[in-house]
């Protein structure tokens, strides 16, 4: 019983992390057919193989009743001890799988044929071994035959898991760049807000100096000042973050100060509301702490506060009222405005980024109508949740529910 030399120089490609339970099923299916016509051109009853890809193994044999675990022994066995010699019937292995067959399916081998013994790599590694109840002589040419089939098979085997892992390559790619692209949008949009306030101040101190008494410019100056280093600041972390990790949301909790966050949200946006004359107050307490994303949810008390600031009419009096706090296992976070609000429809399409188009505020402020689709993501990222109440003309409330934190392990 002749054993092939390897029958392929072919060397795979890896494959990526959760394609292997799909080249499973892949491979599988294709040697199952391979050793089904073998049998039928070889005339031999049973088969058991065995294909090893990395740490992909993929073992089974004609008949259900003998384990995998027992197919894989043998084939490596055979793989490793009779690669270019000969089994007869006094070999340990031969006595092996007759045992093995005799046992679990009532059937003695009398003979058996390594039909493929393939080791293209390391990594890749096809054994295939036929078994017959009586003596069976292969002529020469059909296991020339035989072994160019198995070639065709094998490549074409190795030629799938690579398209496979290809189109797998591909898709990672493209969500990566599809990431990067709302990754950035996040900065433009975040970014947006405050520099609005810092142009308008600078408009005014250019165009309107002469009527300003120096108590008056002053204020101004100190906002443009204050805003420019939380925007900085703003700024510095959301490109650390793109730089670490690489345009992904990465999730990574910690437990931290709701109130810091917030006061953090109201020191940056302050200008945006001085100068459409809302008033921006905050009440959370001081001892209030959350787990979660700091960045993810930093962005997202900005996002909400500043879409408040957009869609609140100027000079009218209004405030917008930023609360937190704790409700059993939960942090509850309210941001309240007293702006337009929205229409039931309005509502029902809020959170859909291929439904919703971005919508100018009482200012003319433009968006970029990604701001609250990322909100929603950034929040379940966070193990939490959004929702949202409105009125049209009376204002609208934003609620999100982030898991509680502690204080002891800040």
């Amino acid at each position: 019983m002749p054993v092939r030399a390897p029958i392929s120089s072919y060397t795979p490609t890896p494959a990526p992390e959760g394609l292997q339970a799909e080249l499973s099923v892949i491979v599988s299916e294709h040697i199952d057919a391979t050793v089904d016509f073998l049998c039928k051109l070889s005339r031999y009853s049973h088969a058991i193989y065995y294909y090893q890809y990395k740490d992909m193994v993929v073992a089974n044999s004609t008949t259900e009743s003998i384990p995998k675990e027992t197919v894989q022994e043998i084939c490596q066995q055979v793989a490793h001890c009779a690669k270019g010699e000969q089994l007869d019937s006094e070999s340990s292995i031969f006595e092996t799988i007759q045992g093995v067959f005799e046992d679990s399916h009532d059937f003695a081998p009398e003979s058996i044929y390594v039909v493929g013994n393939a080791t293209a790599s390391t990594e890749s590694t096809l054994t295939i071994i036929l078994c017959a109840d009586k003596t069976q002589l292969i002529p020469v040419h059909m296991q020339t035959c035989l072994d160019e089939y198995i070639l065709q098979r094998y490549s074409s085997l190795q030629m799938i898991i690579d398209s496979k892992t290809a189109y797998r390559q591909l898709a990672d790619l493209e969500e990566i760049n599809a990431s990067r692209s709302k990754y950035f949008s996040i900065i433009a949009h975040d970014l947006r807000a405050p520099f609005h306030g810092i142009l308008s101040c600078a408009d005014i101190l250019m165009h309107e100096r002469a009527t300003l008494d120096d108590e008056a410019s002053l204020r101004l100056v100190e906002y443009i000042n204050d805003t420019a280093q939380s925007t900085y600041s703003l700024l510095e972390s959301l490109l650390n973050w793109a730089m670490a990790e690489g345009g992904r949301f990465h999730f990574k909790p910690v437990h931290f100060n709701v109130n810091d966050v917030v006061q953090s949200v109201v020191d940056l946006l302050n200008s945006s509301a001085f100068k459409k004359k809302i008033k921006l107050k905050c009440d959370v307490a001081g001892q209030l702490y959350a787990f979660g994303d700091v960045r993810m949810m930093t962005s997202v008390i900005q996002n909400l506060t500043s879409n408040a600031l957009k869609f609140t009419n100027a000079n009218a009096d209004k405030e917008i009222l930023i609360c937190a706090q704790q409700d059993q296992n939960w942090v509850e976070i309210r941001i309240q405005d007293q702006g337009v609000g929205m229409t039931e429809m309005q509502r029902e399409k809020l959170f859909q980024q291929d439904t919703i188009p971005s919508t100018q505020g009482t200012s003319g402020e433009k968006g970029t109508g990604l701001g609250l689709v990322l909100c929603k993501r950034f929040v379940e990222n966070n193990g939490g949740t959004i929702a949202v109440e409105s009125i049209k003309n009376q204002g609208t409330r934003f609620i999100v529910r982030i898991p509680v934190g502690s204080i002891d392990l800040v």
